[in-house]
């Protein structure tokens, strides 16, 4: 969603009628058309524009889609996923997610933990990596994954998910040479320290935390930025956090409820907004 741009956002999801503005010489469906009978998936819903997110509450709401430019509403046969690399009431907190988008989009919400959280996964995604990769660099056969190299993976703080690992397979194919072995050897300089780095920085983030020498931080982005970590990463260390300290849990709901009133903040920036839904 955020690779979409602003101007074009209407069009590129909910198509246009010839003649719908300047340059519309013909119609045109949008990916919500070309989705019907089938799935759309909006990868980083959280980074659509506010225009973008009132279609989609109204196509949510009225099960319809109409074109812009056009006076016919279409039956909405398709079914949407949404993608989110933070937790949606962060989202609605920081007016990144519209309020009731938010309450339509947690009817169902399935959780994949980062990598850090199943590291037994991570020879498998380095042998899926370098099934796709091998022959790109060159490699007749495909070289074999020394499991002493995988077990220190395994310790690193992978707070790259999997492209972290798909860049790390590249750059093991590059300095392995054409060798039948990808070892400990060939691991990029400064990456075989990584543990001892991420269990400084998350002590130096609870001794903030307990000390209240931490900035303000504006979004958890800056946050992570700060403490050289992810997103998920220090989304994981509150959760830690607030399981060992009683009192500390965020309620969904009640977060739903404090940030609501958000919406109709957005609406007064932005009342070209309420066109959308008439």
């Amino acid at each position: 969603m955020g690779a979409i741009d602003s101007g074009l956002a209407v069009s590129e999801l909910i198509g246009h009628a010839a003649g719908a503005f300047t340059g519309a010489r013909g119609a045109r469906d949008g990916a919500l058309f070309s989705a019907t009978g089938g799935t759309l998936v909006l990868d980083e819903i959280t980074k659509a524009s506010l225009q973008v997110q009132h279609i989609l509450l109204r196509i949510l709401d009225r099960k319809s889609i109409r074109s812009a430019g056009s006076d016919r509403d279409v039956l909405a046969d398709v079914r949407l996923i949404a993608l989110t690399s933070e937790t949606l009431e962060e989202a609605v907190c920081r007016r990144a997610l519209i309020p009731d988008l938010y309450e339509r989009l947690k009817a169902f919400v399935h959780v994949i933990a980062p990598l850090s959280e199943r590291r037994i996964d991570v020879p498998v995604v380095l042998q899926a990596a370098l099934r796709h990769h091998a022959a790109d660099f060159g490699y007749s056969e495909l070289p074999e994954l020394d499991s002493e190299m995988v077990a220190e993976v395994q310790q690193w703080p992978l707070t790259g998910n999997h492209r972290e690992l798909d860049g790390l397979v590249q750059r093991l194919l590059v300095n392995a040479e054409g060798g039948p072995v990808l070892h400990r050897g060939h691991l990029p300089r400064g990456m075989t320290n990584g543990v001892t780095v991420a269990r400084s920085n998350h002590e130096r983030w609870v001794h903030d935390l307990e000390r209240g020498l931490r900035p303000v931080f504006q979004t958890v982005a800056d946050e992570a930025k700060y403490y050289h970590a992810s997103a998920q990463t220090i989304h994981r260390w509150r959760k830690e956090r607030a399981q060992s300290t009683p009192g500390l849990s965020c309620d969904s709901h009640r977060v739903s409820r404090e940030c609501h009133e958000s919406d109709a903040v957005i609406r007064a920036e932005h009342p070209s907004l309420d066109e959308l839904l008439t």
